[in-house]
């Protein structure tokens, strides 16, 4: 009995789970010693969101390493050109459709995959860093009437603390904000728009980026996460735009890259149709259309069989379907071509804990909370301690999960009752006759 209502722990964990939704090596120039040490805080916190954010956002895209070495080289550039080049700067592209664009304290950037395959040129992602540049600099200076992208408030949808995660904070599928736009009417440039303007040109970009690039994402912003980036006090708008136009007629023109961007963009273009296959089949798996998700993973597999989300829903849709051995083959697969990435070993993890793999299951588990800590992988390795007799181990992380409302929470309190209770019995047994 007590296994099977373990079992049904399991698989409303693992239901819940399944919801699937590079920089260069130059050298950089010393900075003055004060400066380094008025940035260290900013740096060390901006380095702990990061790996936050790149595990809550799907992870690095990684199907195309080209791709992502030549996103960083453009951002690296732009960032030279900044007063602060020595800070650690790392621009990422991570695999999530939504548009989305964050820059982090200490000199982090990240654009979503759905956000690059938007850009229409070299110059556009030069203009969208240059922006992000700008805010990782100077985030209280960005827009007004927003909060610093340094302080908790703003960065919370991101993640500012890492402990006790709560899996609908994790997930893709809850990672789009969305951001309210407020009408305006003609705006003068802002000072983040005109220090993006005047770095273009010394970059040697077209100026009239920027412009292309703000009225382009006014259409997105509805679908757009903008919560912690240049775009969260001031998302993208016509008036901007057009302010932004009249601002860099002043700069003359330059360079737009298009042909080097489509070359260097031209397997992600390609694999747009995959992409939006996978979201239909996500979209299937959240309405319990299992065989539906299963046949949308393998339509999205033929055609680009390196993609790791697209192995996790076939994995994920498997295991709903009762193909065990499937699942398995799917999630090990996703591991191989992102091991980086946390949610495969998690659900690896409860896979092999359903099915009494206590010692890969806690290999797994501790990996998964290695890389990104949740109640899930906590409460597995409670399981997992359990079921090999330790009992210390097990109460700590049961103790360390049941705070909350949630279905691990809940199923932590019961557990530990039941350990504290068995204890007990334990000495009352070993207790001498009076």
């Amino acid at each position: 009995m007590k296994r099977m209502r373990l079992q049904r722990c399991l698989a409303a964990l693992l239901s819940a789970c399944l919801l699937l939704p590079g920089c260069t090596s130059e050298q950089r120039a010393e900075p003055p010693r004060q400066t380094l040490a008025d940035a260290s805080e900013r740096i060390r916190l901006g380095e702990a969101l990061f790996a936050t954010l790149q595990q809550r956002a799907g992870g690095i895209h990684a199907p195309d390493p080209v791709l992502g070495g030549y996103v960083a080289g453009i951002g690296e550039t732009l960032a030279r050109l900044g007063e602060q080049p020595w800070l650690p700067w790392e621009f990422v592209v991570l695999n999530r459709s939504a548009p989305s664009l964050w820059a982090l304290p200490g000199g982090k950037v990240a654009l979503s995959r759905g956000l690059l395959a938007r850009l229409e040129d070299e110059a556009e992602l030069a203009a969208l860093f240059a922006l992000a540049i700008d805010h990782a600099l100077h985030p209280a200076d960005v827009g007004t009437g927003g909060t610093p992208a340094d302080t908790p408030a703003s960065l919370a949808a991101i993640g500012a603390v890492r402990e006790g995660a709560a899996w609908d904070q994790i997930t893709l599928r809850t990672a789009t904000t969305g951001t309210a736009v407020s009408p305006v009417g003609s705006v003068e440039t802002s000072a983040a728009d005109q220090s993006t303007l005047a770095r273009l040109a010394r970059a040697g970009y077209d100026p009239q980026a920027l412009p292309r690039l703000l009225q382009r994402l006014a259409d997105v912003n509805t679908e757009a996460d903008w919560s912690a980036g240049p775009f969260a006090a001031q998302p993208p708008s016509t008036a901007r735009a057009e302010a932004a136009a009249r601002a860099a007629q002043k700069l003359g023109t330059g360079e737009r890259g298009e042909v080097r961007f489509r070359a260097r963009t031209a397997r992600l273009t390609r694999d747009r149709t995959a992409y939006a296959i996978y979201e239909r089949g996500i979209a299937a798996f959240d309405a319990g259309h299992n065989a539906e998700a299963l046949a949308a993973a393998r339509e999205a597999l033929a055609l680009q069989p390196r993609e790791a989300l697209f192995h996790e829903l076939h994995a994920v849709a498997a295991a709903q379907l009762g193909r065990p051995a499937d699942a398995f083959t799917g999630l090990n697969r996703a591991i191989a071509l992102n091991p980086g990435f946390h949610r495969p070993y998690l659900l690896r993890g409860l896979q092999h804990l359903a099915r009494g793999n206590l010692e890969p299951a806690g290999d797994d588990l501790q990996t998964a909370n290695r890389l990104l800590a949740s109640e899930e992988a906590t409460l597995g390795l409670a399981e997992v301690a359990r079921g090999l007799g330790d009992t210390a181990g097990a109460g700590q992380r049961y103790a360390a999960v049941a705070s909350g409302n949630s279905v691990a929470a809940a199923f932590a309190r019961e557990r530990a009752a039941q350990l504290a209770g068995a204890t007990r019995a334990d000495r009352t047994r070993s207790e001498p006759p009076r």
